[in-house]
């Protein structure tokens, strides 16, 4: 095997390989510099229209294309960010999705107009809106269950068990592959006599992509070095990930399962985001919005009494109904 520093790659120049989905739309592949730039600046204004909840449907599928658009580039030039792929298609989805309009500037100008119009509509309960239509969030759930069951999946399939003795997240954690000990320490890797045929990208045949560490943090470094010598830790989180990632499709029989599911990813995240500096807050953030809130706040107003009171003096207020 050899591998070549992706630093030595050119992203507007040399080859590339366009994406199935590119050749049946009519958009330009690849971009130039200027083009790219200028993509980047519509993709913000859409971004931050979307967040502010103006033309929300429509912000949220134009952000979300544009975002897939600019993945797919990456993807051509034989990387991959897995945070943009959850979050350009979640956009994308919630562009359809029922209930994404609620607590949105949409909604205030709406209500603004019927309040010159006469008609009486308590603020905070049209801005927001009815209940969401459940199959909104299932989809998500299955998303993300999908994500995490084909990552454990890929493990298993290309590795057989062997990823289970701990050795290949030994060799991530302990920050051999820093990108403070080599800057090219982020790699393509490509057999040696590879097929002219199946040559690409500057006369290079990437088969696999060889990941880097990114934590700055000196103790974080030698605290990854510690746990990265002890077998056993490393084989107990090794089997951990596993046993996660294949069985993350439980989340989706709700309740404390969802939960505690969505619980380890988050838990999952925090620990490659501490040793490795990719703590893929897109995940992170999707999967807290996920839990299961309705079960956990009627947990916490049933057992603690200054929730309870809380909740009571915010439905006084607010004049709604918190818990039902």
């Amino acid at each position: 095997m050899e591998g070549k520093p992706i630093v030595a790659f050119d992203f507007f120049e040399g080859t590339f390989y366009q994406p199935i989905l590119l050749r049946f739309v009519p958009v330009p592949f690849p971009l130039s510099v200027e083009q790219f730039n200028t993509l980047g600046i519509i993709l913000f204004i859409t971004a931050f229209l979307a967040s502010i909840g103006l033309l929300t449907r429509i912000m949220l599928f134009f952000t979300g294309c544009i975002y897939l658009y600019i993945e797919m580039s990456y993807a051509s030039f034989g990387t991959f960010d897995h945070e943009a792929c959850l979050v350009s298609q979640l956009l994308i989805f919630m562009a359809f999705a029922p209930g994404v309009g609620s607590i949105s500037l949409d909604r205030v100008i709406r209500w603004t107009i019927y309040y010159f119009k006469k008609k009486k509509l308590n603020f905070f309960t049209y801005i927001i809106g009815e209940p969401p239509v459940a199959w909104g969030i299932r989809f998500v759930l299955i998303f993300l269950s999908l994500i995490y069951f084909t990552a454990g999946y890929s493990k298993v399939r290309y590795t057989g068990w062997r990823w289970l003795d701990g050795k290949t997240l030994s060799y991530y954690v302990s920050g051999e592959p820093s990108i403070f000990k080599k800057i090219d320490a982020q790699r393509f890797i490509s057999e040696e006599n590879i097929p002219e045929s199946q040559k690409w990208k500057d006369g290079f045949g990437v088969q696999a992509h060889h990941y880097a560490n990114f934590q700055a943090s000196p103790f974080k470094q030698n605290l990854g070095k510690f746990i990265a010598s002890v077998p056993a830790i490393m084989i107990g989180l090794s089997i951990f990930t596993l046993i996660f990632e294949m069985g993350a499709p439980t989340m989706l029989l709700g309740g404390w399962y969802r939960i505690v599911v969505l619980l380890m990813a988050i838990s999952l995240h925090q620990g490659i985001g501490f040793f490795m500096g990719l703590p893929f807050y897109p995940y992170q953030k999707v999967c807290f919005l996920m839990l299961d809130w309705e079960l956990i706040v009627k947990t916490l107003y049933k057992h603690f009494e200054l929730f309870r009171k809380l909740v009571s003096y915010l439905s006084l207020k607010l004049k709604i109904s918190i818990i039902n």
